[in-house]
Formats: structure tokens, sequence, C-alpha cells
């Protein structure tokens, strides 16, 4: 899996842009949007339709017009970005993903459509899709409990996060091959649906485990149960060969931890709602699995409905959690560990 610099190489002439940015683009005029789903931790097959669709048309459009190739890159990145900002009514966050994601270049050439066009497809789909947040979350305070916490716990949450993406890598790597996976698929997904007899809320795309760490209700015990059976799942959903994402499973491990970790901690500084700590761990979790940070904190955000209040404990996290993805990501890349 590539690995996001903090530096940036600028020539002459050129917009500055990410050293991925380059180092992903194998095609100028290809978008490579398979390959990005692997990188980032793709985005949930069940919603992902209009990602592609988006994409396609956007190329399709770009041909018949005649325009160069950065600029075919650029609208096939911003079809996929609006298409996911229709499908899950996070415009801001649909625009960040192609940005910060796709095409990893901050340029007004690349803002100003991307803004664009996930501005109107979320307005288009709002005919059809609901405008409520994907989440039921309350608004919450800053607390200075939660504060040292999330800045304690980012990178904790960071170590995490890799090994869950690096485990996820290695399922996919392995995952059977021709008649093999009729026979793995099937046995995978009867295991599951028996363990889900006992512990339903991991099924799906993480959605219901997001809810149930947000609603904050359930032991912390369970929770925890729950966090190690959803990782345990999406990784055998994943090596069975079965096609699928990490977007609201990353969010929804993330989730959990928060409740756990916060829980616990609580019990040493009271006086945070548990809940909050499960909004700042689905942050953090999520922009170190996906390696970005904005796109991370304004989907999570745009999500649960939430204002500015917890915007710097979630700042924290998410910095804390990137910091150790990408120095581990550095290490691993030089051949150190």
């Amino acid at each position: 899996m590539g690995r996001a610099s903090l530096g940036a190489t600028h020539r002459p002439g050129e917009p500055k842009r990410c050293r991925r940015a380059d180092a992903r683009a194998r095609d100028p005029g290809e978008l490579g949007l398979a390959d990005r789903d692997r990188r980032v931790g793709r985005v949930d097959r069940p919603r992902d339709g209009p990602r592609e669709l988006g994409a396609l048309a956007a190329g399709w459009l770009s041909e018949k017009a005649g325009v160069t190739a950065r600029e075919r890159r650029v609208l096939v990145a911003c079809g996929a970005g609006a298409g996911l900002a229709a499908v899950y009514n996070v415009p801001l966050g649909g625009a960040l993903f192609t940005v910060e994601i796709l095409l990893a270049e901050l340029t007004l050439a690349t803002v100003l459509p991307a803004l664009a066009t996930s501005a109107i497809a979320t307005l288009v789909a709002q005919i059809v899709v609901p405008t409520t947040p994907l989440y039921s979350v309350p608004q919450f305070t800053q607390t200075p409990s939660l504060l040292v916490w999330s800045l304690l716990a980012g990178p904790v949450i960071g170590f995490a996060a890799v090994g869950f993406v690096r485990l996820a890598a290695g399922a996919e790597k392995r995952r059977p091959q021709g008649w093999l996976i009729l026979v793995v698929m099937p046995l995978v997904f009867s295991a599951i649906g028996l363990l889900s007899l006992l512990l339903p809320e991991i099924l799906g795309n993480g959605r219901s485990l997001g809810q149930t760490a947000f609603d904050a209700v359930v032991p912390i015990g369970l929770v925890a149960v729950l966090l190690v059976a959803k990782v345990g799942v999406t990784i055998a959903t994943i090596g069975s060969g079965a096609a699928g994402g990490t977007l609201t499973p990353s969010l929804a491990i993330g989730a959990a931890f928060g409740i756990v970790t916060g829980g616990l901690w609580g019990t040493l500084w009271p006086g945070t709602p548990v809940a909050a700590f499960a909004l700042v761990g689905a942050a953090a979790f999520l922009g170190a699995a996906m390696r970005a940070p904005l796109t991370a904190l304004v989907l999570v955000l745009e999500f649960t409905g939430q204002g500015p209040a917890l915007l710097i404990p979630m700042t924290l996290a998410v910095a804390g959690a990137v910091v150790v993805e990408y120095l581990l990501g550095r290490r691993r890349f030089l051949g150190i560990d």
C-alpha cells in the first residue's frame, strides 16, 4: 500500500502537490479507482455504486469533450467524490475525499470543481436520499478530561488503525482464487451468521455497531466484545474473497474503541459523556486508516450532525493517530521493521 508523504515536491510552472499523487498516478489520464480503493480502505460496496457511476460518467464526458489528460483525471475524481457526497449526504466530505485522497493535490483547479460537483450531487440526491445525519448523536461540549484523553489516546488509536489496515491488506492478498472461493466464502458467511445470532451488531457495513457506540447504553464489556468481533468479521469477509469496504467499519471500530478506552478513562476522570469519546475515537481511527485527516474529521462531523464543539479534541486525536501511522509507514517503507 502506498505511503503518504508529509512533504511535497514542486517544479517551476507546476502546481504544488503531495508526493503520493505522483506515485499513485500510473496513467495521467486514468484515475485508477480500484487501486485507490485498496490504498484508502475502500468505500463501502453497498453504497459504492454512485461513486463508481459518477467516475464512469465523468470519464465518458471527458472523452467526448476532448479535455487534456490532467483535466480528465480531475473530472473523474470529482465524479467519484460527488457520488460519495450524494449517497451519504456529505457535500464537504465528498469534496475533501476528492482533493485529499483521490487527487492528493490542493489547488484552485482541484478544489473548485470538487466543491461544485459534490454540492450539486448532494442537492440533487436529496430528492430521494434522507437529509438527516447517518448517525443519531446528541450534541456534546468540550471538557478538560476529553482534551487530555484525546491527546493521549490519539497515538494509541493510530497503532490500532495501522494494525487493522495491515490485517485487511494481508487478508486481501491471501483471499482464495478460482473454485476455492465457492468453498471458503459460504463457510465464512455461515460462521458470521451463527455469530450474529449472539452479536447482531456485527452485521452490515458497521453502521449498527457505530450507532450502538454513539448511543452509549451498552455495557463497556459488551462493546469490547463487539469491537473484537467486528474486526474479526471484517477481516474474515475480506479474506473470503468478498468485495467490501472499510470506511464505515473503520468508523464503527474507532467509535467502539473510543467507548471502551474512554469509559475506562471516565472512571479516573469523570464528567464527560461516554459517547463523546466515541466521536473522537471514530475520527482518529478513520483518519489513520484512510491516511486522510481532513476527510475523516469532516466525514465524522457530517455523519453525526455535530457542530464545532468537539473539533479541538477530535483534531488532537486525529493528528496523533495520523502521525503514528505516518511514522510506522515510513519505518516499514525504509525496511527498518
